[in-house]
């Protein structure tokens, strides 16, 4: 893993307790990750950054059972307005850039600017609200310019460890 490109970050984020694995083998950093997974992550860097949590009384997905690893994820990400009941969480499937995004914006407390709404404005019938938080997000720095073009694709372990450590990185 010392050999590794991003193994700087591994060990950043590894340090701070947002990885548990020992080796390259177990973290599997080229793996697709999962909504599941990713909740994990933006869980963990919000409390990092002790964020206050709104108050809920429950927590119910319907794609979502009280015995699943992330059970506790799911109700924290809620507290933290990652989430809300409007829709399903899919905890299977990959997150895409843009999911990711929408979920680190909305939970920020951030917007996106009027220049990008501008911009973009005829582009939201085509593309849909999360293509916002992609053209924010470039312009904030959190990600490549190639990456607009492949929002809707799955993201990796490795790439989602380099988001966060580029949020921890941007504050610290």
């Amino acid at each position: 893993l010392q050999n590794d490109e991003d193994y700087e970050v591994f060990k950043f984020l590894k340090n701070l307790g947002f990885i548990e694995a020992n080796t390259a083998q177990t973290l599997a950093a080229d793996r697709l990750i999962t909504r599941a997974e990713s909740l994990k992550f933006l869980v963990e860097y919000l409390e990092f950054m002790q964020v206050s949590k709104k108050s809920i009384s429950q927590h119910e997905f319907l794609d979502v059972s009280d015995i699943d690893w992330f059970n506790d994820y799911v109700k924290a990400a809620l507290e933290y307005n990652l989430i809300d009941f409007e829709s399903m969480l899919y905890p299977d499937s990959g997150t895409t850039i843009d999911w990711l995004l929408a979920l680190y914006y909305k939970s920020s407390g951030s917007f996106v600017s009027p220049v990008v709404q501008n911009k973009y404005a005829n582009s939201l019938r085509v593309f849909g609200a999360n293509k916002l938080f992609v053209q924010q997000a470039l312009i904030d720095g959190l990600i490549e310019p190639w990456q607009t073009k492949q929002y809707r694709r799955i993201l990796t372990r490795r790439e989602l460890m380099n988001f966060v450590f580029k949020l921890i990185a941007d504050i610290s």
